[in-house]
């Protein structure tokens, strides 16, 4: 089986993750792999494993899609190249894949329409409800697959040195998807109270230099310059020990967005045991259990989240709690193994039909 995967940008984010933890996968299966993309934006964490083909140029990419002969070609939101792809006359079976819900999900309504594309495959069930009932995809042509963690890399790992603060670590792209101007909000609201949490925000190496200067204009108009520690990029292999590193000094990963078709990052966390606290939003109830794994939140009540915060922050018995069963839950249905064999099963029965 010879799958093309073709994604508008080559990023540090959670589909080249998604897309690496795969191909690991597959390489050990005899599935070959290769991707392409129209833009590199400094991903870089899949050359080593799998060929990587960039070219803004859609007609000469498809050429190069189709020199490669897969079997199947999966494009992941990636409208740019579908008119051409439809035009095709392809030897092979095309399948779509959905993992967004900002302003681009607004394609999906037109896949329909395609007569060439077979299938979708979906990370959550609420991406799967979303793209039938708001985008009137036939649900029998929707599958739900999870996104699957690597856990020989996501697993504690031991902390020498542990600081003398908690830490309440950030995660994501600045911008007002993943809303990170309530966890600024957060930290005004704790660093008024309370003198023992560090706030780390991890991200933003591909932001605008507008989006930059928004956010140091935020942090010195609340008063929190020298208070919120910004690291812009962390490399994927050094994930697990920060997660590791911000659970050891008794914090936790918080997580503001405004929406999630998953949820990557609260998944790879859960794996090395760090309590997260979550917005009660998309896909994120479907990992994250209330007061039984994690702690969810209604976005934009600052509140709810601080009361959510200081029982992960103060009570043991209750991190504990979480951590456990969250790492637990991890095992059926996430590892590579049971994604793996759940994604080439959906492939095959979308060949079939």
């Amino acid at each position: 089986m010879r799958i093309a995967y073709i994604y508008q940008f080559l990023t540090l984010g959670g589909v080249s993750v998604q897309l690496r933890n795969r191909i690991r996968y597959f390489s050990r299966e005899g599935v070959e792999c290769a991707c392409f993309f129209l833009h590199d934006r400094g991903g870089g964490i899949l050359g080593d494993i799998v060929p990587v083909t960039i070219d803004s140029n859609v007609r000469r990419l498809l050429n190069k899609v189709e020199e490669w002969d897969p079997d199947f070609i999966a494009t992941i939101d990636s409208p740019q190249v579908y008119g051409n792809l439809e035009q095709r006359d392809l030897d092979c079976c095309w399948i779509n894949e959905m993992h967004t819900t900002t302003r681009i999900a607004s394609y999906y309504r037109k896949l329909k329409h395609m007569k060439n594309v077979r299938g979708f495959i979906v990370p959550s069930t609420y991406l799967k409800d979303l793209a039938v009932s708001e985008h009137g995809l036939a649900a029998d042509k929707v599958r739900v697959v999870p996104n699957c963690v690597d856990t020989s890399l996501f697993s504690p790992r031991p902390i020498h040195t542990v600081p003398d603060k908690k830490i309440l670590c950030w995660i994501g792209k600045l911008d007002a998807h993943k809303n990170w101007r309530e966890f600024i909000a957060l930290c005004t609201s704790l660093a008024s109270k309370r003198d023992d949490i560090e706030f780390w925000l991890i991200g933003g190496d591909t932001a605008t230099g507008r989006v930059v200067s928004q956010l140091i204009q935020c942090l010195a108009e609340s008063g929190l310059m020298g208070k919120v520690r910004w690291i812009d990029r962390v490399e994927q292999d050094r994930m697990p020990y920060l997660f590791s590193l911000v659970s050891a000094s008794g914090g936790a990963l918080v997580v503001t967005s405004r929406n999630e078709s998953f949820g990557m990052t609260v998944l790879e966390a859960m794996a090395c045991k760090c309590p997260v606290v979550c917005t009660r939003v998309g896909a994120l109830p479907e990992l994250v259990t209330h007061n039984e794994s994690g702690f969810l939140y209604e976005r934009g009540n600052i509140d709810e989240l601080i009361a959510g915060i200081e029982r992960v922050l103060d009570e043991q018995e209750t991190r504990s709690c979480f951590t456990g069963k969250a790492q637990a839950g991890i095992a059926g249905r996430y590892t590579l193994r049971a994604v793996g064999d759940s994604y080439v099963d959906a492939l095959r029965k979308f060949s079939q039909a």
